[in-house]
């Protein structure tokens, strides 16, 4: 399919219905249950203008999966590791997220070949924070051990999971998250300082 900003306004907007169909249904059912018919009905599309830009709902699915996935990556991996920049990641994360959290509700309940939404989501956060921790590391100067760097890219994806539910739960407001999340990378830094230059035990001996 074409880039979206590509497309003319009339097709951006055909496009935009077939999202919008696609999660409201999705809000409803399983997605099993979800045939395009049911996603041309909801849409007010026929199945013909579907097929223009899917092959079937599994590559909708997969394509809005990576819509919001990419552009919540985007927004944590843009601002330089400052505490300026830390401080404009957690308001445009919050605004990204608040701004989306209809999808991501619906997109929470999304299982492609057996894998849930969050565990991508999950997995692909895991990766970034080690490619933040990789440039860190090389910046710094000092060294890592590679368990060390997997043992804080796994933690930090789970924590910034965890302010997705916040956030998306309107659990606490932005101010104090955004005070929460400056002592919490002040700790994160001391705790990655501590373990980066621990060796890893041998394993047990049979």
């Amino acid at each position: 399919m074409e880039e979206k900003e590509n497309l003319s306004p009339t097709r951006q907007r055909t496009l935009a219905a077939i999202h919008t169909a696609f999660y409201e249904l999705l809000r409803k059912m399983p997605f099993e249950k979800i045939t395009i018919r049911n996603i041309c009905d909801e849409a007010k599309v026929s199945k013909f203008t579907f097929y223009n830009y899917y092959c079937d709902k599994y590559e909708l699915a997969e394509a809005l999966e990576e819509e919001f996935i990419g552009g919540l990556c985007d927004i944590i991996e843009g601002p330089e590791l400052s505490e300026a920049g830390n401080s404009l990641r957690s308001k445009n994360v919050w605004n990204y997220i608040t701004d989306h959290a209809e999808e991501y509700r619906a997109l929470t309940t999304l299982t492609l070949n057996g894998v849930n939404f969050n565990q991508y989501l999950l997995e692909r956060l895991q990766k970034l924070t080690q490619k933040q921790i990789a440039d860190g590391v090389q910046r710094s100067g000092k060294p890592c051990t590679r368990e060390a760097a997997l043992f804080f890219s796994h933690m930090m994806a789970a924590n910034q999971i965890a302010e997705l539910e916040i956030i998306v739960g309107g659990l606490i407001s932005r101010k104090t998250l955004a005070q929460y999340q400056r002592e919490a990378a002040i700790q994160n830094a001391q705790l990655l300082d501590k373990i980066r230059n621990i060796r890893p035990l041998p394993p047990p001996e049979k």
